[in-house]
């Protein structure tokens, strides 16, 4: 779990930092064992069940640990403009965040999301949020991808969804050999898969299109 906070340069990435060096950092996390493949929380400021989901220590460490050195989340966070205690976890910067949304405009998050979209998912339409936008890279360029749009409305729901997304990607992550990180789009196919079991409960995009039912989305790997 990587916090990604606007108008910060502390902890985590500032925005453009990530914004700038997604790539780079994505090939790092593989090339150090860190991720087999990634995911990014997409989400707006209207999304309060979500935000205090995340936001939320347990919720968080909880997430933090289903994903372990399998799968690397970024999720963007609006940051305090006042200054922070030298001792300030990044936690304890969201709930400040949590508490201080009026200093923000209210797009300022769906803003930057869509700056994200539109320079590495140039084929992705419009995004229901919240969604999970899950990534694979190759070496210079986002090579496949896959939504999941979140049902739920409360809080403690919503982390439970975003558990169970997470929980199914990692179970597909973890039949892979390390030895093999190398072959990305296999990978990514792990994900893929575990993923399309849940056709029936969460709805998958993947390449601008809306797969309304098993098959129609399966069709979608054959070439």
């Amino acid at each position: 779990m990587n916090p990604i906070y606007i108008n910060s340069l502390d902890e985590g990435h500032s925005f453009q930092s990530f914004y700038d060096r997604l790539i780079d950092i994505c090939n790092s996390h593989i090339r150090d064992n860190r991720a087999f493949c990634f995911c990014l929380f997409l989400y707006d400021e209207t999304n309060a069940s979500f935000i205090k989901a995340v936001t939320d220590k347990v919720y968080w460490d909880a997430l933090h640990h289903t994903s372990g050195d399998l799968l690397t989340i970024f999720s963007i966070h609006k940051k305090h403009r006042g200054r922070m205690r030298a001792n300030s976890s990044p936690y304890q910067t969201m709930r400040i965040q949590l508490h201080s949304h009026k200093v923000y405009s209210k797009e300022e998050l769906a803003r930057e999301n869509q700056k994200l979209i539109e320079k590495f998912f140039e084929d992705v339409a419009d995004i229901n949020y919240p969604s999970l936008l899950f990534f694979q890279i190759d070496d210079e360029k986002i090579s496949d991808h896959l939504i999941v749009e979140l049902r739920e409305k409360k809080a403690e729901e919503t982390y439970l969804e975003l558990k169970e997304i997470i929980d199914a990607a990692a179970t597909g992550l973890k039949r892979l050999d390390r030895a093999n990180k190398e072959n990305r789009q296999a990978t990514f196919d792990q994900v893929v898969g575990e993923l399309t079991k849940m056709q029936n409960k969460y709805t998958l995009i993947r390449l601008a299109k809306k797969f309304l039912s098993a098959k129609e989305f399966l069709d979608s790997f054959k070439d």
